[in-house]
This record gives C-alpha cells, structure tokens and sequence, in this order.
C-alpha cells in the first residue's frame, strides 16, 4: 500500500516514476514477495516498455532463470537503481521455489539445485529459509532427496485463485 501511495502520488505531481520508487519497493522487508498488484496500478502500466517495468514484472511472474537473462543484458541499469545483485538473487530464487512448489506436490533435490543454482548441500538451509519467510511449508525427506509440498504462497492473486477458492467453498 505504501508502494502504491508513493507511486499514484509521484505520478499525480507529474513526476517521473523511477529508481527512487524501484529502491523502496527492492528495500521493503525480506518476507514481501507479492508484488501483483503493482501490474495494475495506472502509474506502472504507464512504465511498460521501459526496463523498470520488465524488471517487475519478472519479481512478479518471472524465475530465477529470467532475472539472471535479465541482469545479464541490463546489470548496468540493475546496479544504478542502488539494489545489489545477491539480494536480487537471493530473492528470486526464494520466488522460483514457490514457484516449483506450486506446480508439483514433490521437489527433487537435483531439481533445486538446477533451477536455482544452488550446491546440494545448500538445498535444506535454503528450504528452511524459505519456510522461515512463509513462502513453503512441507517436508524433506532426505533418504530420497526430495521435498514433499504442504503448501506455498500464491505470487500473484487473480481470477484462476478466487476461481479455486469458489470451487473448494
């Protein structure tokens, strides 16, 4: 809500949305990963085509694959908006594995490992960070090397969701 107040009101002056509303909004608490309704936001629609807008919309949709696709072209630009790229990094690939743990009830090590550049042996510390943030909760089964899904986070919340929520009512 701050972000969206910062935002409408910058716009409503006439002044142009950039780096210093895009640092707020890298800067909020680590355990704010949903960012979706930013995309509706009048003053960010008005952002598409620049990069700020692509960048945002990858933390809302995109994966650990698209940010480093991203940063690889544009590091230049990532950097001047005064975010680093570990905490960039370290964000997404808590994003992705919400991602993963919402299209399967089981996660393979190896998988983890693949998807968000980790070493094997960071695989657990690195599910429990996320669970400490409230992103996934489940079980790892370390005989098998695999992660069984309780639940995940929801990155975006829109129609498919409250479809979902009217069908288990």
């Amino acid at each position: 809500r701050p972000a969206a107040e910062a935002l409408l009101g910058e716009r409503g002056r006439g002044r142009q949305i950039g780096r210093p509303h895009l640092r707020y909004l890298a800067h909020r608490p680590p355990e704010y990963f949903r960012d979706g309704h930013l995309l509706d936001l009048h003053p960010i629609r008005a952002l598409d085509g620049q990069l700020s807008h692509e960048l945002l919309q990858i933390f809302v949709n995109g994966d650990l694959a698209d940010y480093i696709e991203f940063y690889n072209h544009n590091g230049e630009f990532v950097e001047k908006l005064a975010v680093t790229h570990e905490e960039n990094l370290r964000k997404m690939r808590l994003l992705t594995l919400a991602s993963m743990a919402q299209e399967c009830n089981e996660i393979d090590f190896t998988m983890i490992v693949e998807k968000l550049n980790l070493r094997p042996e960071d695989v657990e510390s690195f599910y429990y960070r996320g669970g400490r943030q409230r992103l996934i909760k489940g079980k790892i089964n370390e005989p098998e090397a695999r992660i069984s899904i309780r639940s995940t986070i929801n990155r975006t919340f829109k129609e498919p969701q409250w479809e979902f929520i009217k069908n288990k009512l």
